[in-house]
């Protein structure tokens, strides 16, 4: 299955991280369905779930973190993926998202 994934930070600097600024940062990559496709489509987010593994607060916010994506299911125009953020070697963030490709 596709995978996708980089560094990833605010292009504004945070004076601290947040909830609110790793869950930004879990949906701010573009979805891995875009590695198989030879051009843009529309698509949209069915579901969200995220979960925080680490206290934001205690992360260096200047630092950006390491992105990784990995599609889990692709069936009948839904697609399933799987993102994850670390710190170094600690993974800090999961999120599970669905979409639906619009024709």
């Amino acid at each position: 299955m596709p995978e996708t994934g980089g560094w990833i930070r605010e292009q504004t600097f945070l004076s601290r991280l947040d909830g609110p600024a790793l869950i930004g940062r879990l949906d701010a990559w573009w979805p891995t369905l875009y590695v198989m496709e030879s051009a843009l489509r529309p698509i949209g987010t069915v579901q969200f779930t995220a979960e925080l593994l680490a206290d934001p607060a205690r992360l260096d916010p200047a630092l950006p973190l390491r992105y990784r994506a990995e599609m889990i299911s692709l069936e009948e125009g839904f697609f399933v993926e799987a993102r994850e953020l670390w710190h170094g070697e600690e993974l800090v963030a999961l999120n599970q998202q669905t979409f639906v490709i619009i024709k």
